[in-house]
């Protein structure tokens, strides 16, 4: 090979290792931007600062741990530089975690410090180990009380095993101002109910020297604030239940606290007032801005209260009475009120036992919510010589406002067979609820429910189950003639539901859908059913269950890192 020609070669190899190190380079140089490109896409790079506090916080509420409440935000503040930034950047998320019985003293210190200057949300609760020794409650509560000037929430429950410890000397502590307080819960857990120091069961006129946030939201369980304190006139929400006797104030006196709380939305009481003697002279009060109503306890005082207050604005309203004796109390009179202020009943619960009648009213979609009632009525030891006559003066009394209603849950207990006349009672229901579109019956047994069938499966002018005419204007006489559908919660068939569903198809209005609960295994029965009705359903018991997978926990280990961090602290960056 001449010289020339090796030259050429060497420069045409030179020339393809300058091209492959020039595509190579350019290779490089693609991926390291679309590495950037897809490192500043990640959601925990870009979200802004108040989206993620919002993420924190949701998920701190919503999904509380045991024990140290702080470990959770400690371990976000270990994701990521933006994650630990944001965190300790944030002093509500961890004013939000002074909870003194579960945080150990030295983390305690911690979240106060990087609390900062943010109103406080402090919890103390009674905990107590094996041996009755006390885990961090007592240093932790001296240290919170130290920040009582910057707590914004604050809930207490007092056991009647900490008087002389706790209960006593922060009782003392609580008589200074606390002006950024703005809710206070305190409840008082007396196990043996021998507790009768007033001094422990109503506080003073004179905590927190009246002055406060000011307060807005007050909750007292077992325990009382003396009904002279000042602290109640700019109350938007009063909560009080099961107030003992020797501190328990008089209907008179309690109207007349009502009447410096022109704010009041929310008001809520459970066997938390007395019969006052007075009654002539007991004046009225008008709550203008009163949304939400729970009365709880013994009738005679329930209604004396109600009868004595009136409001304009209710969206929300509770009534519980024990021993309803209807020849000395109207109940027609204490729900006449309520009842023409909330919204239309569109789907409702009817509970009836031996001795107690339940009804409430939700909106559609929210039956299965506790606490979204926007009306609840709860009659319990009923008198029996008087059950059925409330029973019949209650559903006629809403019969107005169920015009409306398109869901009926029924509850039946064969309990009460020995004391209500089914037949009437039944119909009392059908002809207040002839707009149903689905009724869904629960039961223990099918002797209520046959009961309820054959009432509902003929009109009130001929015998069970008889032919009746086609015409135009048969539905009119028909019980529950808008009902299509059907959810039954019994295992066990019965002939009566046959000849309810033969019944309605002769009639013209067939159900359209049933629905059986798990383990209604009689497939001879629910082939009968499904020659009379459009769909049947029998829900299964075998849904397939995602397998439980085990989650590892080592990769945190705060207790060693305490250990080994006098600060109790990471250093951005080292993890």
């Amino acid at each position: 090979m001449s010289a020339s020609s090796f030259y050429m070669m060497q420069k045409k190899n030179t020339s393809n290792l300058e091209i492959l190190f020039q595509e190579r380079n350019l290779t490089l140089e693609k991926a390291s931007e679309l590495g950037r490109q897809y490192n500043a896409l990640l959601p925990i790079s870009t979200l802004p600062l108040e989206l993620l506090l919002k993420i924190f916080h949701y998920d701190m509420v919503t999904h509380p741990g045991p024990g140290d409440p702080s470990a959770y935000l400690r371990s976000l503040s270990q994701v990521c530089h933006h994650w630990r930034n944001s965190a300790l950047e944030a002093p509500f998320l961890w004013s939000q975690l002074v909870e003194c019985h579960c945080l150990p003293p030295k983390w305690f210190r911690v979240v106060l410090r990087r609390a900062r200057s943010s109103p406080l949300r402090v919890t103390v609760l009674p905990l107590h180990g094996t041996g009755g020794k006390r885990y961090f409650t007592d240093p932790n509560v001296h240290q919170a009380l130290r920040e009582l000037g910057n707590i914004g929430e604050l809930d207490i429950l007092w056991s009647d095993e900490e008087l002389d410890e706790i209960v006593r000397p922060m009782i003392k502590h609580l008589q200074r101002p606390a002006p950024s307080l703005k809710r206070l819960t305190v409840r008082f857990a007396d196990d043996d109910g021998d507790v009768t120091n007033i001094d422990i069961l109503r506080l003073p006129a004179n905590i927190f020297c009246g002055v406060t946030g000011p307060l807005q939201h007050l909750t007292l369980s077992c325990c009382m604030i003396d009904i002279k304190s000042p602290l109640y006139h700019c109350l938007t929400s009063l909560s009080m239940e099961y107030i003992p006797e020797s501190v328990k104030p008089s209907i008179s006196q309690f109207l007349d606290v009502l009447r410096i709380t022109p704010n009041l939305t929310t008001l809520s009481l459970t066997w938390a007032l007395k019969p006052s003697t007075s009654v002539g002279r007991i004046e009225g009060v008008r709550l203008s801005r009163l949304s939400s109503l729970k009365v709880a306890g013994m009738s005679a005082e329930c209604s004396q209260f109600l009868s004595h207050l009136q409001y304009t604005a209710l969206h929300r309203f509770e009534l519980r009475l024990d021993q309803l004796d209807p020849e000395q109390i109207n109940l027609s009179n204490l729900i006449k009120q309520p009842l023409s202020q909330i919204e239309p009943l569109r789907s409702c619960e009817v509970l009836m036992y031996e001795r107690q009648i339940k009804f409430s009213s939700r909106r559609p979609g929210f039956e299965d919510e506790p606490g979204s009632a926007l009306f609840y009525i709860l009659l319990s030891w009923v008198p029996l010589a008087h059950i059925r006559t409330i029973f019949s003066s209650l559903i006629t009394d809403i019969s107005s406002w169920a015009s409306h209603c398109e869901w009926l849950t029924l509850g039946l207990y064969p309990d009460a067979l020995t004391v209500i006349w089914w037949d009437e009672t039944f119909k009392c229901l059908a002809r207040a609820f002839s707009s149903v579109k689905t009724l869904e019956i629960k039961t223990v047994e099918w002797i209520p429910v046959d009961d309820f069938l054959c009432s509902v499966s003929y009109t009130e002018c001929e015998q069970p189950y008889s032919t009746i005419s086609h015409d135009s204007t048969a539905s009119k006489h028909i019980m529950l003639p808008n009902l299509r559908n059907l959810y039954m919660n019994t295992k066990k068939p019965s002939p009566y539901l046959i000849a309810f569903l033969q019944y309605r198809r002769r009639c013209g209005l067939a159900i359209e859908t049933i629905q059986f609960p798990k383990g209604f295994d009689h497939p001879w029965f629910v082939r009968d059913v499904k020659s009379l009705c459009s769909s049947v359903t029998v829900l299964s018991s075998d849904a397939p269950v995602a397998p439980v997978q085990e989650n590892s926990n080592t990769l945190f280990d705060n207790e060693a890192m305490e250990d080994a961090d006098p600060e109790l602290d990471y250093v951005a960056g080292k993890y």
